[in-house]
């Protein structure tokens, strides 16, 4: 139901990240990204126009959702929205379109999901008092190490 909006808000993040230094500028950047050849290499036309991997900038915008409004332009520039705050947007909706992390603290823990294609998970680990380092695995169900085939990727962003 709400896949329009995960487009919407890729297009808009990768807009804010490209557009300002794109030639000609963001109607230029739309314009290229629109015209792009469909029957082509989607996926080297898209890193071409953005002038990064494809995988990269998908992590980043993960990470995007749920940081953007939540930590400074100035300590995460690369997981913002420039054009939006999308922490302020989501605040007011109804908590099944928001973006809710699981949560727990800085102590041993163990949680279980799944993730679907393309897809990522959120937990937030919070502690208001110092902690020792942490270490996170993350496995498959029968306790096995994940498949190159999944491509899983790990990311940390730290809020104070």
């Amino acid at each position: 139901a709400y896949a329009s909006g995960a487009a919407w808000s890729f297009v808009r993040f990768v807009t804010d990240r490209v557009a300002a230094t794109y030639t000609n500028g963001e109607a230029a950047f739309h314009t290229d990204l629109i015209g792009a050849d469909p029957t082509g290499d989607v996926i080297a036309q898209l890193e071409g126009v953005l002038g990064s991997s494809l995988e990269d900038v998908m992590l980043d915008w993960a990470a995007a959702l749920y940081v953007d409004g939540r930590v400074s332009a100035n300590d995460a520039p690369l997981l913002q929205l420039l054009s939006w705050d999308l922490s302020d947007i989501f605040a007011p909706m109804p908590v099944e379109q928001r973006l809710v992390p699981d949560s727990g603290a800085f102590v041993p823990f163990a949680l279980a999901g799944g993730v679907t294609g393309g897809g990522t998970s959120y937990t937030l680990l919070t502690d208001t008092n110092a902690h020792d380092a942490l270490a996170v695995r993350v496995r498959d169900p029968s306790d096995g190490i994940l498949s190159d085939v999944l491509r899983p990727r790990l990311w940390v962003v730290r809020i104070r």
